[in-house]
């Protein structure tokens, strides 16, 4: 897996000796179309890779307020919050097709920054960078669903007919 994983941000520019250690410590899974790979608000210790595949990700799963977040595929890195934190999993995370999945558990990761703190921060520094992208996409979606609904609170108030109402609404979902 050498090669795949110098491919990946989090791991192009460690030492060889470093990804060399990764790779002996990675976990292969395969998971099926539909099936799930872990659970919203359960205790995980692996961040994983997407190998091949596809992954959904998904808020409330199979409720009623079920959100896709994000679909991820070759090389994306997903459940690295346990990295950080002891606590639950905040998402449902489910393969979209059949996937192969790189797991490597949290110790892997404590090991490098111990050991290299040099390769250990800039490890994290793209954790960091992933997850703010993560959170800038988040907030343009936030600022997308405020916007929609000042349209239909100043749409409402001013009694427009019904037309003109989904045409504002249907011009700022496109925006």
């Amino acid at each position: 897996y050498r090669n795949f994983l110098f491919k990946i941000p989090i791991f192009k520019d460690l030492s060889l000796d470093v990804v060399e250690k990764i790779e002996q410590c990675i976990i292969r899974k395969e998971f099926t179309s539909s099936e799930v790979i872990f659970e919203e608000n359960t205790i995980g210790d692996l961040i994983y890779i997407v190998y091949t595949g596809e992954v959904e990700i998904y808020k409330n799963y199979k409720k009623p307020n079920e959100k896709l977040l994000t679909v991820l595929s070759e090389g994306d890195i997903f459940g690295e919050t346990s990295l950080f934190s002891k606590s639950e999993r905040t998402a449902t995370a489910v393969a979209k097709s059949d996937v192969i999945l790189l797991g490597l558990k949290c110790e892997v990761f404590f090991n490098i920054f111990s050991s290299t703190p040099s390769e250990g921060v800039k490890i994290i520094q793209q954790l960091l960078f992933n997850t703010i992208q993560r959170l800038e996409r988040t907030s343009k979606e936030l600022a997308s669903i405020y916007t929609i609904s000042q349209v239909m609170v100043e749409s409402v108030a001013q009694m427009e007919d019904i037309k003109n109402f989904l045409i504002k609404v249907s011009s700022e979902i496109v925006n």
